[in-house]
C-alpha cells in the first residue's frame, strides 16, 4: 500500500527501516476487523543489539514496538519513536562508565536511596529476586544531567538503572524497565516525553496501589473545544462506555486515565497520559485505551485465556487479566467518584517550544521537592540520523510495576500521596493492574 507521507517521515523511514540491514527490519500495519475502532496501528520489530564478548555472543530477545493514531503519519511517527527507544534501551556497549563506589565518584550520585523500591516484607521473602540498595557496592556509573538553581550540572547514575540487560556483579536492586525512555529530534523534546511518562505512571500507580478513587472528568465546553473530532466521536460512541478519570495528584501536573468498556461489559482496557495541557492528556489517554482495546480483541480472537493473578508476569498478562468481565470489579475505583470540570488553568496553552516546556516540568517537580535528572543515551547509529534518546528519572515518585507480587512496596511515596488525598489509612492493593 502506498501512503502519502511527509518528506521528513519518508526520510526517517528510509534511514531506519530495511528488512536486511535496518534498525527496524519489520514494519507492518495491523489489520483491523469490523468490530475494532478505526485507528491506524503499526507494529515494528527491531534489530537486536549483538555483542561479541570473549568467545560468546550476547543476544537479546526480539525488540518489538507499536504505534497508534488516527492518521497514518502520526501512527508511523509513534511507532518509529518507540522502536528507537526500545533499540537504544538495550544498546549500552559503546558508552563510557566509571566502575567505583559512591564515595569515589567524580560527580554526586542521583538520590538512589530515594528511588521507590520494595518493602522489608518483600525482601524477607525467600524467592524475592531484588535486594535493597547498597551504597558501598562498586558498580558501573554513567554521567547524566540534573538541575540546581536553574542550571544544569552533571550527576552520576547507576548504569544498571538505565539500560535493559545491563549486567551487574551483585543482586539486582530494581527491575530494568523502559519507564522514562523517550526519543525525539533533540534532547528537550525527548526529555519532555520521558518526564511526562514518569509522572503519568506515578499518577496511576499511586491511585491503584492505594485504591484511591479519582474524580471522573466532565466533558465541559472548555475541554471539548480543545479535543479533536476523532476523540469526541469515540467519547460519544454508544457502543462504548468511556470513563475519564483525573489522576493529577500533589505533583500538580495533569494526568488523565481513560477506561473503555463496551455495552456488553465484556472486558476493560485503560490508557493514561500526562501533559501540561490536560486536553492533550485526554487525547493521548483515549487513544492508548482504544489501542489496548484492539489488542485485547486480538487476544480473544487468538484464544488467549484470562490468567490467574499469580500467572501475571508481563504487561500482556496484565491486559489479559481483564479480557472478560470476571475481574472488572477490581477497576470499580475509577467509577465511584463524582465528576468534576477540569480547572481551566490546566487547559492553558503549553509553552511555545520544548525547551520551555522541559523547564516548566522541571520547575514544577522541584517546587514539590522532587529532583529530576536524565541520562542521554543515544547510540552513534541513532545520532547519525539526527535523533536523540534519553532516560528520565524522578527519585521519590512511584514506579509502575509489572508482574504479580512485584509492586514497589516501599510505602514512602504512597504515604505522601494518601496524606494529600485525605486518606487516613489505605490497604495496599496487590491485585494485578490493567496498565498495558
Amino acid at each position: 500500500m502506498i501512503y502519502e507521507l511527509s518528506e521528513e517521515l519518508q526520510t526517517s523511514l528510509s534511514q531506519l527501516a530495511n528488512n536486511q540491514y535496518g534498525i527496524i527490519n519489520t514494519l507492518k500495519q495491523f489489520p483491523l476487523q469490523d468490530d475494532e475502532v478505526p485507528l491506524h496501528i503499526f507494529n515494528a520489530k527491531c534489530a537486536s543489539p549483538c555483542y561479541l564478548s570473549s568467545s560468546e555472543i550476547d543476544r537479546y530477545d526480539d525488540i518489538l514496538a507499536a504505534g497508534c493514531a488516527f492518521s497514518i503519519e502520526e501512527a508511523l511517527w509513534s511507532t518509529l519513536g518507540e522502536a528507537v527507544e526500545r533499540y537504544s534501551a538495550s544498546n549500552w556497549q559503546e558508552f563510557n562508565f566509571t566502575f567505583t563506589t559512591t564515595d569515589q565518584l567524580p560527580h554526586a550520585p542521583i538520590a538512589c536511596d530515594q528511588l521507590i523500591a520494595f518493602s522489608d516484607k518483600q525482601y524477607a521473602s525467600s524467592n524475592f529476586r531484588f535486594a535493597p540498595y547498597n551504597s558501598k557496592l562498586a558498580r558501573h556509573w554513567y554521567t547524566g544531567t540534573t538541575w540546581e538553581s536553574g542550571q544544569t550540572k552533571s550527576v552520576s547514575i547507576p548504569a544498571e538503572y538505565i539500560w535493559l540487560h545491563f549486567p551487574t556483579q551483585h543482586q539486582a536492586e530494581l527491575p530494568q524497565i523502559s519507564t522514562g525512555f523517550a526519543c525525539g529530534p533533540d534532547i528537550d523534546f525527548a526529555l519532555c516525553t520521558g518526564l511526562r511518562e514518569v509522572i503519568e505512571r506515578d499518577g496511576f500507580s499511586c491511585a491503584w496501589l492505594s485504591d484511591y478513587s479519582p474524580p471522573s472528568i466532565n466533558l465541559s465546553p472548555a475541554l471539548c473545544e480543545q479535543l479533536s473530532e476523532d476523540v469526541l466521536s469515540l467519547l460519544n460512541d454508544p457502543r462504548y462506555q468511556v470513563q475519564l478519570s483525573w489522576l493529577t495528584n500533589d505533583v500538580d501536573i495533569p494526568v488523565v486515565l481513560a477506561s473503555v468498556r463496551n455495552s456488553f461489559n465484556e472486558g476493560t482496557t485503560i490508557g493514561a497520559a500526562c501533559h501540561l495541557n490536560a486536553a492533550v492528556a485526554v487525547e493521548k489517554a483515549v487513544i492508548e485505551a482504544f489501542h489496548t482495546w484492539n489488542w485485547q480483541l486480538d487476544m480473544k480472537r487468538n484464544g488467549r485465556k484470562r490468567p490467574t493473578a499469580a500467572e501475571v508476569m508481563q504487561f500482556s498478562d496484565h491486559v489479559a487479566f481483564y479480557i472478560d468481565d470476571s475481574n472488572n470489579h477490581h477497576l470499580e475505583q475509577f467509577y465511584r467518584a463524582e465528576a468534576i470540570d477540569i480547572d481551566e488553568k490546566y487547559l492553558a496553552p503549553t509553552p511555545p517550544d520544548k525547551k520551555q516546556e522541559a523547564e516548566a516540568l522541571v520547575n514544577k517537580l522541584q517546587q514539590h521537592n522532587y529532583q529530576p535528572s536524565y541520562a542521554e543515551v543515544t547510540p552513534s547509529d541513532i545520532q547519525s540520523i539526527k535523533l536523540c534518546v534519553v532516560k528520565a528519572f524522578v527519585p521519590g515518585l512511584q514506579p509502575l510495576h509489572c508482574g504479580y507480587g512485584n509492586h514497589h512496596g516501599d510505602n514512602r511515596r504512597l504515604d505522601t500521596f494518601a496524606k494529600w488525598a485525605g486518606m487516613d489509612m489505605y490497604t495496599l492493593k496487590e491485585t494485578p493492574h490493567a496498565f498495558p
